[in-house]
């Protein structure tokens, strides 16, 4: 990690925001936050998308034992096919 300002690889930790940890630049005194990464449920149910459309089954049934919505479902499926 390095400071967008300074471009130094100095950091010490500065408590938390919002849930997020918070580093200081240690040279410029810049403050870096750090985003939360994502839970891997939305990847996960992504998976279980795709990998019942490959198995062959149509939209509706996906949508059901996905409990998604068909929107939701159809935009998944097409940033892979298309």
């Amino acid at each position: 990690m390095y400071c967008p300002k300074c471009k130094a690889e100095n950091f010490s930790k500065d408590g938390t925001v919002n849930g997020r940890s918070q580093y200081s630049c240690a040279v410029c005194g810049f403050n870096v936050t750090i985003p939360v990464v994502p839970k891997s449920e939305n990847a996960d149910k992504k998976r279980e998308v795709l990998i019942l459309y490959f198995a062959g089954y149509d939209i509706d049934d996906i949508v059901l034992l996905s409990r998604l919505e068909q929107e939701v479902v159809i935009r998944l499926i097409n940033e892979v096919t298309l």
